[in-house]
C-alpha cells in the first residue's frame, strides 16, 4: 500500500467544534484511500481560514502535515483542493513543480495536464500555455 498525509481543514473554530466538515473531508479521505489501495499515516486538521497571502504562516498543521509527507517521502491529499486553498496560484503552483518534474515542461504540456487533471483557472476555466506563463510569471 502506498501511504498518504491527510489534511482537513474548516474555516472556522464554529465549524470545527460542530464536526461536521471534518468529519465529512475524513469519509471522504477515507474512501479515496481504500479504493485508490492507499494508507493513511498521519492526520491533521485545523480551523483557519484558507484567504490572504499569509494563509500558510497561519497554518501550523498544513505546515506540519508538508514536513510529516516529506519525511515520509508521500503526499498529501485533501477531501477538495479547496482545503488547500482558494488561491489558484498557491494549489497551482506546488502542481506545476511536480508536472515539470515528471518531464513535462512546456507550457502547452503544463497546460494540458492541468486539463486533464480538472484544475480550473483561479476565473474557472480551462487552462491555456499563456495562462502557465502567466502564473509563472506573478510567482516569481
Amino acid at each position: 500500500m502506498r501511504k498518504v498525509i491527510a489534511y482537513y481543514r474548516v474555516s472556522t473554530e464554529r465549524q470545527r467544534q460542530s464536526g461536521l466538515g471534518l468529519e465529512a473531508q475524513r469519509a471522504a479521505i477515507q474512501r479515496f484511500a481504500l479504493t485508490e489501495g492507499l494508507l493513511v499515516i498521519g492526520e491533521y486538521m485545523e480551523a483557519e481560514s484558507g484567504k490572504g497571502a499569509d494563509a500558510l504562516d497561519r497554518r501550523p498543521q498544513l505546515a506540519a502535515a508538508l514536513a510529516a509527507a516529506r519525511a515520509a517521502k508521500c503526499p498529501v491529499v485533501v477531501a477538495k483542493l479547496d482545503r488547500l486553498s482558494r488561491d489558484v496560484a498557491f494549489v497551482s503552483g506546488p502542481m506545476i513543480e511536480a508536472i515539470q518534474a515528471a518531464g513535462n515542461v512546456g507550457l502547452g504540456a503544463i497546460a494540458g495536464v492541468l486539463n486533464d487533471r480538472g484544475v480550473r483557472t483561479a476565473r474557472g476555466g480551462r487552462w491555456h500555455a499563456s495562462t502557465v506563463q502567466n502564473l509563472l510569471r506573478r510567482s516569481t
